[in-house]
């Protein structure tokens, strides 16, 4: 199983944020202000980890929530999150605090549009996932608890509708398939947990994105031939297709992110190609067609 995935965000006004870790544990992070046309460079955070970040934007961008994990073996806080909330554009001032617990896994955060409700989800040192929740945008952390029964060998993937009540979880589980949760009411009660989604099988982290009325959810992941395959929900989970597809002929070195408009009608694919550089794809209808894989401008080793 691939540790390696970038993150991704899609704001209102089709700004594009990519972040990505190195080789050198770095998370590096890129914008384009014009729907992925094109790219700023590349730019150091600052902020180092030895698995894969997360990002959640506010709708208008003004507040960005990175959570990763620290990485330096002789820091007290070794194995536990940060969350990090900034109100300024990038990450180069903001409030830094520390989430409880001991994980495995790099975590998943997503935010309502407003800022209000964050949520981080991660793996334990018992492979499930465990998941805490702020409802003061991120400057309190009301409570930390697992989603029973199942197990996973695989960071968490999570995406939640703008009103926080259409919430979805996904994991790889032993059987290398997408197993997935799914509330109605914003993670007070499970009406799915877990099912498994199709018969394919998965060597990289999944990712995931959702419309802003919870209808529309799209699930990827790296298949065993490096290919990226996806899945797609238009009942906020509820049913799938019955097969995976492919993303275009494009192969990878990690695992996918995911992002989309607020319709899901653009949805954006990115990850790290043969040559450790990040690649992207994209469907203007909705994923029922793709066109790519392009490089993302830039020498930057991944």
């Amino acid at each position: 199983m691939t540790n390696s995935h970038p993150a991704a965000a899609y704001l209102l006004n089709g700004q594009i944020e990519l972040y990505a870790r190195t080789q050198q544990n770095k998370i590096l992070r890129t914008i384009s202000y014009d729907n992925a046309q094109t790219w700023n460079t590349w730019k150091d955070t600052k902020h180092l980890t030895d698995k894969s970040p997360s990002i959640a934007v506010t709708a208008e961008g003004k507040t960005r929530f990175m959570a990763f994990e620290e990485n330096i073996d002789t820091l007290p806080h070794d194995k536990k999150h940060k969350i990090l909330r900034t109100d300024l554009f990038g990450y180069d001032s903001g409030k830094l605090q520390y989430i409880g617990g001991e994980y495995t896994s790099g975590p998943a955060v997503v935010c309502t549009p407003n800022g209000n409700t964050v949520i981080v989800f991660s793996k334990g040192n018992d492979d499930k996932f465990w998941w805490t929740g702020s409802f003061t945008g991120g400057t309190g952390w009301k409570w930390t608890t697992f989603l029973p029964h199942g197990v996973f060998k695989s960071d968490p993937a999570a995406v939640i509708s703008a009103d926080g009540a259409t919430m979805l979880v996904f994991g790889i589980g032993n059987d290398d398939k997408i197993w997935y949760a799914q509330s109605l009411d914003g993670g007070n009660t499970w009406r799915v947990l877990w099912t498994y989604i199709g018969q394919s099988v998965f060597t990289s982290n999944p990712a995931a994105c959702i419309s802003a009325d919870g209808k529309t959810v799209i699930i990827a992941a790296r298949g065993t031939d490096e290919r990226v395959y996806f899945n797609k929900s238009i009942d906020s989970g509820t049913t799938w297709k019955p097969a995976f597809a492919p993303i275009l002929a494009g192969t990878l070195n990690g695992g996918p992110a995911l992002c989309c408009s607020w319709d899901a009608k653009t949805v954006h694919v990115f990850g790290e190609g043969k040559d450790s550089k990040m690649w992207r794809a994209i469907s203007t209808n909705n994923a029922v067609s793709w066109q790519g894989w392009w490089p993302i401008p830039g020498n930057d080793i991944f």
